[in-house]
C-alpha cells in the first residue's frame, strides 16, 4: 500500500504493515505518534469449555485470529501485555495518549481485571466505561456484563480537546461486528481521534484486526495514520478499505 511519503523509522507513513506488533514497534523511533488506540486479543484460553454435549449457553463465543492462538496462560498473557503497554508507551508522544481496550475477565469464578497489569507499568489518566448494552456472554449466576474499559495511558499532560469535556467518563455506543468478527465501533473511535488528536498527527493500532477501523477513520479525519496486525489477511482486508476510504483533509 503506497503511503504519504513520510517515514516511521523504516516504514511507509499512512500505511499499514503485517507482522507481530512487538517487531514492528521495536523498529519504531520514540514518541512517533500522538494517539495508539487498540484492543489486543483478550485471552479467552480458560474460558474455552472443551467436551461432549450441547455447548452452554454462557460460554464465551470463540473468536478467530488467523495464525495466532488466543489460549496463552494467564501469567505469560499478563507478561506479554506489560511489554506491549511499555512499547506504546515509548513511541508515544509525551503529550500522546495510548487508547488501551480491554475488559474484565472471569476466571474460576472471579474477576480478572485489567489493572492488575497496567498499573505495574503505566499511568492510568482516565478510564472510560464502554457500555455497549449487550454482550456474547451470558451466565446463570451473574449479572449481564454489557461494559468494556478505555485505559487512557501516558505519563506527560496531554493533548485535549476540550469540546468534549461533556463526554462523560460512561460512553453508551452499540458494539460492531466486522465479517463475524468484533470491531470498533466509528462513533468511538470518532470521539477518541476528535479529542485526543489534531489534524495531521500520527495515529497507530498495532492490533489492528480486519476492519482497520483505526487507521481508516484516522485517515477520514485527515490524520496520519498506521496499522499494524500479525494476519496478512486482516492486513490484505484493510489495505482495501482504506483504498476507498476519502481525506478530510490534505496529509
Amino acid at each position: 500500500m503506497k503511503g504519504c511519503g513520510r517515514k516511521i523509522g523504516p516504514f511507509d507513513c499512512c500505511t499499514v504493515v503485517q507482522g507481530d506488533c512487538l517487531d514492528v514497534m521495536a523498529e519504531i523511533p520514540n514518541a512517533a505518534f500522538r494517539l495508539i488506540i487498540t484492543s489486543p486479543p483478550y485471552n479467552n484460553y480458560e474460558n474455552k469449555r472443551h467436551g461432549f454435549g450441547p455447548r452452554p449457553a454462557w460460554r464465551q463465543r470463540d473468536i478467530e485470529y488467523g495464525d495466532f492462538k488466543d489460549e496463552m496462560p494467564e501469567d505469560k498473557y499478563q507478561a506479554w501485555q506489560q511489554v506491549v503497554i511499555k512499547e506504546m508507551l515509548r513511541i508515544t508522544a509525551k503529550d500522546g495518549t495510548v487508547a488501551y481496550n480491554h475488559k474484565n475477565r472471569i476466571r474460576n469464578w472471579g474477576i480478572i481485571s485489567p489493572l492488575e497489569w497496567i498499573k505495574p507499568v503505566a499511568n492510568i489518566r482516565q478510564e472510560i466505561i464502554w457500555d455497549r448494552g449487550n454482550s456474547p456472554q451470558v451466565s446463570p449466576v451473574r449479572f449481564l456484563p454489557t461494559t468494556e474499559r478505555l485505559y487512557l495511558l501516558g505519563d506527560g499532560k496531554p493533548y485535549f480537546n476540550g469540546d468534549h469535556l461533556s463526554d462523560g467518563e460512561v460512553w453508551r455506543i452499540p458494539p460492531r461486528v466486522f465479517d463475524g468478527i468484533p470491531a470498533f465501533p466509528e462513533k468511538l473511535i470518532v470521539r477518541m481521534v476528535d479529542a485526543l488528536s489534531e489534524p495531521r498527527d500520527r495515529i497507530a493500532d498495532l492490533f489492528m484486526g480486519k476492519s482497520g477501523t483505526v487507521p481508516i477513520v484516522a485517515k477520514s479525519m485527515g490524520r496520519h495514520f498506521f496499522g499494524c496486525d500479525i494476519n496478512p489477511e486482516y492486513v490484505a482486508m484493510a489495505e482495501e478499505r482504506l483504498s476507498t476510504t476519502q481525506l478530510a483533509l490534505g496529509i
